[in-house]
């Protein structure tokens, strides 16, 4: 089971919780003052290598060309598809 993040706009108290994906959109109990507390959307993290260290994903950037890849603006639509 995924772990959610949640918030009270309540008391403004923030929390994770271990939920089933079903149950995610799903309000629960605030542990601080009981109130519903609504899922919050989370950031994206990206893992990346030691010599680099860890960090935030920029979701405004591209991401970097793969080698002998074009940097174009290419899509597929499935098999036997076009790029653009």
């Amino acid at each position: 089971m995924p772990i959610y993040e949640y918030a009270c706009e309540h008391c403004g108290d923030r929390f994770e919780k271990l939920r089933p994906m079903s149950a995610a959109g799903q309000p629960v109990p605030c542990p601080a003052c009981g109130r519903p507390a609504g899922p919050l959307v989370s950031r994206l993290s990206r893992v990346t290598g030691a010599e680099e260290g860890a960090g935030d994903a920029d979701l405004g950037a591209e991401p970097p060309a793969m080698p002998g890849h074009s940097h174009g603006h290419g899509h597929s639509h499935g098999p036997g598809g076009h790029m653009h």
